[in-house]
């Protein structure tokens, strides 16, 4: 808006001119500083004025010498007005504080209009000689040859910078050209040596922002190189991954729209409320409906959650997290074991109705849930062990078979490697003659943690359901059960051994198989909510269209206490 009355202003008043100063060779002059404004706001600046067809006069050259040449003195004195583009480092051009003393000269003895453009600068530093003015100011004043051209300079400086013009700053400039176009920002702050003060409005105009990753925090220090000057700070809305490490706020901006949110990871930070309207994160609000995973891990304060949290779009991979939520009570987590129950048994089901061709998409195909805990829930999974190593299952009807869910209780051992965590299982059928025919399918405990998570090492439950590990067994089971007559060679048995990684102590472990009969409860409503669940592209996170089913949402708080976490993106 400033630009465009600027230019109206131009050219009303160089189309008077023309009939009071018809000697005039040029409606404007530009002056400016080259390596500040030359290729951003003057060169659009001077676009926009010829377009408007107003002569405008503009030195392209770069400077030589000390003084301007006559070919610039007559240029001003040919002007009828003159556009003065105060920027950083306008004062230490010799040349430009010339232009300036002989504009002001023109405006006092011939009426020449000036307008004062302050390019990211406070006006007051230009009338006052403050901040990079006042160093430059310095050194002339101690190179005696300039003694007589300093007082000239300054007094043109006041003079100008007391007219009536525009101020423009860095995000005005920015947000009509560069800025606007960003839909993707990453900023490693680790290395720093001193903190960084946050912008409260420092990502506002970034209109088309999709992506915004932020790493301020120092797992050395266990503290956040970033301070914030307010206590939000304003998201763009189109926002659709935001990763903050060591956020130092308390709250987003009362304004934060999550709707078109895909990933939320604030790892290590202060934060303790979402966005606006929802409790502190004593509980957790419902998320967006986009949402498909939940990461709280490490939330020490943590005690309820609700139905309306857990149910969000629970398609082939979906995973919850509550690691080291050790303050969640007794109805929060009899709330998610059930809710567990009838997500993972749904997603099984949805596998088994809409099979998946591409063999490592279902090996990426888990379901998954992590909570305090120290039992295998015994209504849910009728083969468990807190002894053996092995589990033996009685299959009851193998064309009613969908496939198998597994829970472990383990704590973590005093020393921990991430490759070491994960749990074996490998299984047999068991011959009519007794003999064991052993299988090449592995299911995989898809847990990631590193040496910081035993600061509040306590017991946990983790179910889960694998879609590879689930094809593969029901394959491998109907193959070898019926001949080709459709005789019956198996016993109907399966047997699971399990191999526990060095870095975990497991205390209980459970198998439950699932059949199509178990659903039928559920069966119904989960038709009805298939049905209402909006439509996504396979869409990435930069394209315009809906998102992919693939959702993350991670809510995460640093205290000194909270366990650190190993992302897997």
């Amino acid at each position: 808006m400033a630009d465009n009355q600027m230019i109206s202003f131009a050219a009303s008043s160089s189309s008077s001119s023309l009939l009071v100063f018809p000697n005039k060779k040029y409606d404007v002059f530009l002056s400016f500083r080259g390596e500040d404004t030359r290729k951003t706001f003057t060169s659009h600046l001077y676009d926009a004025l010829c377009q408007k067809k107003i002569e405008t006069y503009i030195d392209n050259r770069l400077e030589k010498g000390d003084e301007i040449g006559p070919e610039l003195i007559k240029a001003i004195e040919e002007s009828h007005i003159s556009v003065v583009i105060f920027s950083e480092n306008y004062a230490n051009s010799k040349w430009c504080l010339d232009e300036i003393s002989k504009i002001m000269e023109c405006r006092k003895k011939i009426g020449q209009i000036v307008i004062p453009v302050f390019y990211s600068m406070d006006p007051s530093h230009v009338r006052n000689q403050k901040g990079s003015y006042e160093k430059a100011f310095t050194e002339y004043e101690q190179d005696l040859k300039h003694n007589n051209k300093v007082h000239k300079w300054k007094t043109a400086l006041t003079e100008a910078a007391n007219l009536a013009g525009w101020v423009r700053s860095d995000s005005q400039t920015d947000n009509s050209h560069g800025t606007r176009a960003i839909q993707s920002l990453t900023l490693d702050m680790r290395s720093e040596s001193k903190e960084l003060c946050l912008n409260p409005t420092a990502f506002s105009k970034m209109f088309n922002l999709k992506i915004l990753k932020l790493d301020a925090y120092d797992p050395n220090s266990n503290k956040t190189k970033m301070i914030a000057s307010e206590d939000s700070v304003s998201m763009p809305k189109g926002l659709r991954l935001l990763e903050w490490w060591g956020c130092p706020l308390k709250s987003l901006d009362s304004s934060f729209c999550a709707e078109n949110l895909v990933e939320l990871d604030f790892s290590y930070s202060k934060l303790k409320k979402l966005w606006d309207g929802v409790q502190s994160l004593q509980y957790i609000p419902p998320p967006p409906p986009s949402i498909d995973m939940l990461e709280a891990r490490g939330c020490i304060p943590l005690e309820g959650v609700s139905v309306s949290t857990l149910d969000c779009n629970w398609h082939s991979k979906a995973n919850f997290s509550f690691w080291n939520c050790c303050k969640l009570n007794q109805q929060a987590l009899n709330t998610i074991m059930s809710f567990s129950h009838l997500k993972i048994n749904g997603a099984a089901y949805i596998q088994h109705l809409q099979p998946n061709d591409d063999k490592s998409q279902r090996k990426r195909n888990i379901v998954s849930v992590c909570l305090p805990g120290s039992k295998v829930p015994v209504d849910r999974y009728n083969y468990r062990t807190a002894t053996e190593c092995t589990i033996s299952i009685q299959l009851s009807n193998l064309s009613d078979l969908l496939g198998l869910n597994f829970c472990v209780v383990f704590a973590l051992c005093e020393y921990i490697s991430c490759q070491d965590v994960s749990t074996k299982f490998t299984c047999y059928l068991i011959t009519r003659d007794g003999q064991e025919d052993i299988f090449t399918a592995h299911s995989f405990v898809p847990i990631y943690v590193v040496q910081e998570d035993i600061r509040h090492n306590s017991d946990h439950v983790f179910l889960w359901h694998q879609q590879e590990f689930s094809k593969v067994l029901m394959d491998k089971i109907k193959e070898r059960c019926t001949d080709n007559q459709g005789t019956t060679t198996y016993d109907p048995k399966l047997t699971f051994a399990m191999t526990p990684g060095k870095s975990i102590k497991v205390k209980e472990w459970g198998v439950r198989p699932i059949y199509s009969s178990d659903l039928f409860s559920f069966s119904v409503p989960l038709a009805v909510e298939t049905k209402t669940k909006r439509k996504r592209d396979s869409e990435e996170l930069l394209d315009m269209k809906p998102l992919s089913p693939t959702k993350k949402l991670k809510t995460q708080y640093s205290r000194k206490d909270m366990s650190f976490h190993q992302r897997n993106m």
